[in-house]
């Protein structure tokens, strides 16, 4: 049975590490709502800044990432939060297999990711949390973009799975996290 996972989560939660997990798993699909932005601003970036969005470190993309979140805050208000999910919406219903959509953040307009993913397709969501243990306590980082510390406590709130690992150096320690989403998935319907 085909079903539609969103993951959402603060930067560098792990959202694509708990896709890398489950795609070991069980057959899945990744699709990103960022990847339709990439491929908008690949051109000018790579042009002005050689710096390729799809195959570039981490340091690399924090340079440009101001640029990228602006535009796409841009593209969010002119189409009242759908641009960039109309962009994929076809694609993904198309898919006959698990769909991951590994980067679902905004719960600001009426009709937005969010709403996109529960009412729409009918998906479940998934937040990932990442944390440090730091004396004894954990410790999870804060967002230096202003949209995402104000969608990410809602999109929290609605997510329908939570998980929350540590920082490790070997993602196959997060394995049976990824275990129990499965379990969780495999029990809806």
């Amino acid at each position: 049975m085909k079903k539609i996972v969103g993951i959402t989560g603060r930067m560098n939660s792990g959202k694509d590490t708990c896709f890398t997990l489950l795609s070991q798993r069980i057959n899945c699909k990744r699709v990103a709502l960022a990847d339709s932005l990439r491929r908008e601003l690949n051109p000018f970036i790579s042009d002005k800044f050689g710096i390729d969005l799809f195959n570039c470190e981490r340091p690399e993309k924090d340079l440009v990432r101001p640029i990228l979140v602006e535009y796409a805050r841009i593209k969010r208000r002119q189409t009242n939060g759908r641009y960039f999910i109309d962009k994929i919406d076809s694609y993904v219903r198309s898919l006959n297999c698990t769909v991951v959509i590994t980067d679902l953040r905004h719960a600001a307009y009426e009709r937005d990711e969010l709403y996109w993913l529960k009412n729409e397709l009918k998906g479940v969501l998934v937040h990932v949390s990442k944390y440090k243990e730091i004396d004894g306590k954990r410790v999870f980082s804060e967002s230096p973009i202003q949209d995402e510390r104000d969608n990410d406590p809602k999109m929290r709130a609605a997510a329908d799975y939570l998980i929350e690992w540590p920082e490790v150096d070997d993602v196959s320690e997060l394995g049976p996290y990824a275990d129990k989403l499965l379990a969780f998935l495999e029990e809806l319907k």
